[in-house]
């Protein structure tokens, strides 16, 4: 597989947005707030952009098992003793009956990460996994069909009016019908722009340009958003956020295409990896933090934040590279490199 420099680099500046978007922050924290309106949907643009189609369905199959399925169960099955452990110390002695904390979360795991009376969220980040597989399976069958990109654009409709109804009434809290309505229409418009100028143009000049008007266009919204909330206003600036803010956080890696490194190439390979585990590192900084200041709740300041993403992404960096050799599957691959 030939690697795509800049995207390796959009790829780690995402993931590393995830994990800070994560830590609890102080309240009001400009950085962090304003990067979780469009960290996801950037993740979701990056797969989009990098998805092919046209593959036999035996070979869809097998990739879907590689690269999503199995993850999905190890880092489901890699939770559970750290989400053992939290429960035992939120709940003390009232532990409920062996249902609630042996079958609950993996009802859950099996029924993508759904919260109910039968079912509880185990490694709840792993909505990613979920979302991305099922945009594959519709992509991936929808895009053969002759009118195809229309069904699609019908979709993304749908998703628009759906996510934005919900942010208003909150219908539902469960996190992958949420993050699908959200994303799929960022993730669509990734892969129709994936041979277009505007996304593959490394001009320095042109780059320059789309990062100096993303950035003042994404950061007027974001302010406008907060200052003047509504149903229409929160609508129409999110997604002028979350476009202008793409545009511009690819120009920049475009910049950076001229600069190789073997720690962004390798991040951008485990990205899969430290989505299913920065949420467990996360919890335990957190747990750790508040014993060593008696009980006071975790809350960082951005530079503590950044701190604590660097040293998240270090640990993690380590097992990527030991997988990368000896257990690929761990970052969605089928042989080692």
């Amino acid at each position: 597989m030939i690697r795509i420099n800049w995207i390796d680099w959009a790829k780690a500046i995402a993931i590393t947005m995830v994990v800070f978007g994560h830590l609890p922050m102080e309240k009001g924290n400009y950085l962090l707030r304003y990067i979780t309106v469009f960290h996801m949907p950037l993740f979701f643009f990056i797969s989009g952009y990098l998805t092919k189609t046209g593959r036999p369905i035996k070979a869809l199959f097998s990739k879907y098992m590689t690269s999503l399925i199995w993850p999905y169960i190890i880092y489901n099955i890699i939770f559970y003793p750290y989400w053992l452990v939290r429960y035992y110390i939120e709940n003390g002695n009232h532990l409920g009956s062996l249902f609630d904390w042996a079958a609950k979360p993996f009802i859950g795991t099996l029924l993508l990460q759904n919260d109910s009376n039968i079912s509880c969220s185990l490694n709840g980040v792993t909505w990613f996994i979920v979302d991305l597989l099922i945009m594959r399976i519709i992509l991936d069958s929808i895009v053969r069909w002759r009118l195809g990109d229309y069904l699609l654009c019908f979709i993304c409709i749908l998703c628009v009016i759906g996510y934005n109804t919900n942010e208003h009434y909150l219908v539902t809290t469960n996190l992958p019908p949420i993050g699908f309505m959200k994303c799929f229409p960022f993730y669509f418009l990734g892969f129709k722009l994936k041979d277009s100028h505007l996304m593959n143009n490394t001009n320095r000049e042109n780059c320059i340009k789309q990062i100096l008007i993303g950035f003042v266009i994404s950061n007027i919204c974001f302010i406008v958003s907060r200052q003047h909330p509504s149903f229409t206003v929160n609508t129409v600036t999110f997604y002028t956020i979350c476009i202008s803010a793409i545009l511009y956080v690819l120009a920049f890696c475009r910049l950076l295409n001229d600069f190789h490194s073997e720690i962004i190439e390798n991040i951008s390979i485990g990205t899969l990896m430290i989505m299913g585990l920065h949420w467990m590192a996360i919890g335990t900084i957190n747990f750790v933090y508040s014993k060593l200041l008696d009980g006071v709740e975790a809350v960082y300041t951005t530079s503590q934040g950044i701190l604590i993403c660097i040293f998240i992404e270090s640990f993690i960096y380590i097992l990527i590279c030991w997988s990368i050799k000896y257990t690929p599957i761990l970052i969605g691959k089928k042989k080692s490199s």
